[in-house]
């Protein structure tokens, strides 16, 4: 999966501006996609030099023009060819997880303290993604489909069960 699928297939829902797309980044796609704020608009003018996207100037009274990009029929072949590839195996790297396959060569002390403060980043990154979610949706004149929603909810248990299952570790291990 690479940013101009998702950027294809957000604007195989409608038209949408970069900053609209990139909202969606941090939002919806945040907790499986990494991708930095300045990534939005390199990709779509890739794929608007390739002909798979067409952008629209629209005036605004009082602001800066937005632009407004849609899809083209090219755009939306390439999208249906990555939704007909297989799924690429998920690649997950993590240093936490890294630090804990060495925890015998920490203090005690440290161990607990990265547990801790890992736990509590899990934590205000669900709130924050929520809170991120809930504007996006107040702003946005569309209700979120079945499958964002499946997707949405899947990242929020999964953070809670990790939360959960470090905060009971620790529980039972209070020597760490």
């Amino acid at each position: 999966m690479k940013s101009r699928q998702i950027v294809l297939g957000i604007l195989m829902r409608s038209p949408q501006t970069g900053y609209d797309i990139t909202q969606m980044f941090q939002t919806s796609f945040a907790f499986f996609f990494d991708s930095s704020s300045g990534m939005v608009y390199p990709v779509l003018r890739k794929l608007e030099k390739e002909g798979k996207v067409t952008k629209e100037v629209v005036p605004q009274d009082g602001k800066p023009d937005k632009n407004l990009y849609t899809i083209t029929q090219k755009g939306k072949e390439e999208f249906t060819e990555y939704l007909s590839s297989p799924v690429e195996r998920q690649i997950k790297k993590s240093d936490f997880l890294a630090r804990l396959m060495f925890g015998d060569y920490m203090e005690p002390d440290q161990l607990r303290e990265i547990i801790e403060d890992y736990v509590r980043k899990e934590k205000e990154e669900t709130e924050l993604l929520s809170e991120r979610l809930e504007k996006y949706i107040n702003k946005s004149s569309r209700k979120m489909t079945d499958t964002e929603t499946l997707a949405y909810e899947y990242g929020v248990e999964a953070n809670k069960f990790q939360v959960e299952f470090f905060e009971k570790w620790l529980e039972n291990h209070p020597k760490i």
